[in-house]
């Protein structure tokens, strides 16, 4: 494994950072067979196939210049590769390689802590190996009631996480936070599962009667990060560790003081897709053909209900609301 130092240190430099390599696991995500050598925090699964091969091959410098003052993403083709690149605020540096199918992926990062990779690598960055292999996902979170899933779809800050830990407490399964990876069986739409951790603010956190320990940092190297884990394992519903049929979208679509239970409105099967081209993960940055898009939401939209959802406001409101919600589903 090729190791080199941060922050421009020669290698072999006195006290210079290393990371320690994790034993190679194959992991089910997303409906991919995952061979990863960056421990993930699901069970490993006894598979000797992988659809995805993912590889961390070491440290490189920070990049040169000022950093930005807000987090920077590219997405670009080089060459024979397809490369994923953030730089932070602090000039760190984290890049994914692909190749031109999707099945590999190359880590590279200039700061020591392997697991502060792990969010970008599960969410981001193993979207943009599904659209690489031609499997689509929506930016939804998953729930699992009665075996069929349940979107929570909404732009960023819209409250999907929230809701979605509000529905766990009252008894749905957790199966999938951020990414809803599709896939059609018998010519019905099907969520894949991801990996059973809900990303949550320590505020709903303790909305919910989750105590302050009970909540993992993301990231090793800023515990002060406002977004905290909550493992599947201590919601009542626990998590759904394999594929359902989707059965309902709920389309986030904000919050109103006047509101004293959830309003739903089912939108039409062209109001629909339009809706869902916007929340196709990665859409734009990924560059998704835009045909291609509208063909698939046109069918999603043909086979699923898709109902707007608005909120009442206040974390007080969260878990009454997750119960009328409840009640709507079939």
């Amino acid at each position: 494994m090729d190791t080199k130092t941060v922050s421009g240190e020669q290698p072999g430099a006195p006290g210079a950072p290393t990371t320690s390599p994790d034993k190679p696991a194959t992991y089910s995500l997303y409906g991919l067979r995952v061979r990863s050598d960056l421990l993930l925090p699901l069970a490993p699964i006894e598979n000797d196939g992988a659809d995805l091969i993912v590889r961390f091959e070491g440290l490189i410098p920070r990049s040169d210049g000022p950093p930005p003052r807000t987090m920077t993403r590219v997405w670009q083709r080089q060459g024979g590769q397809w490369v994923l690149r953030f730089r932070g605020q602090t000039g760190h540096v984290l890049e994914f390689r692909y190749d031109l199918a999707g099945t590999q992926i190359s880590i590279r990062q200039s700061y020591p802590k392997r697991r502060d990779t792990l969010f970008a690598l599960m969410c981001p960055a193993l979207a943009a190996a599904l659209h690489l292999q031609g499997r689509p996902a929506l930016h939804a979170t998953s729930l699992v009631n009665n075996g069929g899933a349940f979107l929570l779809m909404g732009l960023s800050g819209t409250g999907k996480s929230t809701l979605a830990a509000a529905l766990a407490v009252e008894g749905l399964s957790f199966h999938s936070d951020d990414i809803a990876a599709l896939s059609w069986e018998a010519g019905v739409p099907v969520v894949q599962a991801g990996y059973p951790r809900l990303k949550i603010t320590s505020q709903t956190g303790e909305s919910l009667g989750w105590p302050a320990d009970a909540l993992l940092h993301i990231f090793v190297m800023a515990p002060e990060y406002p977004e905290k884990w909550v493992d599947a394992a201590i919601l009542q519903g626990g998590f759904h560790d394999g594929p359902a049929p989707l059965k309902t979208i709920y389309l986030l679509s904000g919050r109103s003081a006047d509101l004293q239970a959830p309003r739903l409105e089912t939108l039409s099967p062209g109001q629909a897709a339009l809706a869902l081209v916007r929340h196709l993960y990665g859409q734009p940055w990924l560059g998704k053909p835009a045909a291609q898009a509208m063909k698939l939401c046109a069918r999603l939209a043909v086979k699923t209900p898709i109902r707007r959802l608005w909120l009442p406001d206040g974390l007080e409101n969260l878990r009454p609301a997750a119960r009328a919600i409840m009640t709507d589903m079939p």
